[in-house]
Parts: C-alpha cells; sequence; structure tokens
C-alpha cells in the first residue's frame, strides 16, 4: 500500500468538512454566549429582603467546645498532632456545615422564600410583626409552617395564606429584624 501526503494547497474532504464543523459551533458559541448573558441578566429577580439565620456565636462556641473535647481524646490516644488535626479540621467542617445549613428567606418582587419552601406574594395575607410571647404562642398551631431557629425565637413574624388550597393557614418564621421583614413583605401593594 502506497501511502501519499497531500500538499500545501490540498486537504482531504473529510478534514475541510470537520474543520467547517469545529468554525460552525465555535461561531455559534460566540453568538449564545453573549445572549445567555443577556437573558440572565434581564431575568435576575431583585430581591427587597434577604437574611440568612446564621447561628449566634454561643451555638459556635459550643460547637467548638464539643470538637476540642474530642480533639483532646484523640490527641491523648494517639497523639497531640493527632489532636490538633482533628480539631482544625472538624472546626473547619462544623462552622461549614452550620453555615451552610441556615436557611435564608428572600422577599423578591414575586415570592417570597423561608428556606426550601416558597410561596407567591399574590397568595400572602395580613402580616403580623410577633415578640416574645406572641411568638411562642404562634408556634403552638400545628397546622402552621414554621422556620424557626432555636438562636433566633425572640422575634418574627406570622404571615397569614388566603390560598385555601394550602395546608398551612399560615407561615411563622424567625427573623433579626422582624419590623424590616414585614415591611418588605407589605411593599408592592399585593399586600393589604
Amino acid at each position: 500500500m502506497e501511502w501519499t501526503l497531500p500538499g500545501p494547497g490540498h486537504q482531504p474532504a473529510e478534514l475541510a468538512v470537520k474543520r467547517h464543523r469545529v468554525l460552525e459551533l465555535s461561531a455559534s458559541a460566540h453568538s449564545t454566549v453573549g445572549k445567555t448573558w443577556q437573558t440572565r441578566s434581564m431575568k435576575a429577580p431583585t430581591n427587597v429582603f434577604r437574611e440568612r439565620l446564621l447561628p449566634s456565636v454561643w451555638v459556635y462556641v459550643v460547637v467548638l467546645s464539643l470538637v476540642a473535647m474530642l480533639a483532646i481524646a484523640v490527641g491523648a490516644a494517639y497523639s497531640p498532632g493527632a489532636g490538633w488535626l482533628t480539631f482544625t479540621l472538624l472546626a473547619i467542617f462544623c462552622a461549614f456545615a452550620l453555615f451552610i445549613g441556615s436557611p435564608v428567606i428572600t422577599v423578591s418582587a414575586h415570592d417570597l422564600r423561608a428556606g426550601r419552601a416558597t410561596i407567591p406574594r399574590s397568595q400572602l395575607g395580613s402580616v403580623e410583626v410577633l415578640a416574645g410571647p406572641q411568638m411562642r404562642g404562634a408556634q403552638n398551631v400545628a397546622t402552621r409552617y414554621l422556620l424557626l431557629r432555636p438562636w433566633r425565637t425572640r422575634g418574627g413574624v406570622l404571615i397569614e395564606l388566603i390560598d385555601e388550597q394550602d395546608p398551612h393557614p399560615a407561615w411563622v418564621l424567625t427573623t433579626k429584624d422582624p419590623t424590616r421583614l414585614a415591611v418588605a413583605l407589605r411593599r408592592g401593594g399585593t399586600i393589604d
């Protein structure tokens, strides 16, 4: 069998077709990248209110104390280096888990998100700011959707729902600033 190499101006048909397809794909990628970016920027929701319910400092202190006790036990059993390594890795992991595990309350122009739950703002009724004993009383109704954190139970918001199909007649959310959340929910003309 004899092999021949094409000259400098000659391209086999298969190579020319492949090169043409690559050029078409790169050209279409350039045109869609700009359009995708423009589409995403136009649809970006504007948040009226956003709060992550982070644990208080005392929660981190308690968790770090428990991690330290475990690290001391590992250090006593194996070596001080293993204890310090255990403390460092577990402290970073626990702080990250507490941050990631903290729910976020977001009010946008169209909906309310509390943790994993989402409801359109058109389904929201009256909004009441709760403090102290009112907050504890609002938590005792079993049919309400509750987003509570033990480190944020001093204040919150009770949101009545107007959707009769919803199994929860109201939502109770704990927040650092219940007045600001209530104002954000009332803004927009959809809520009384």
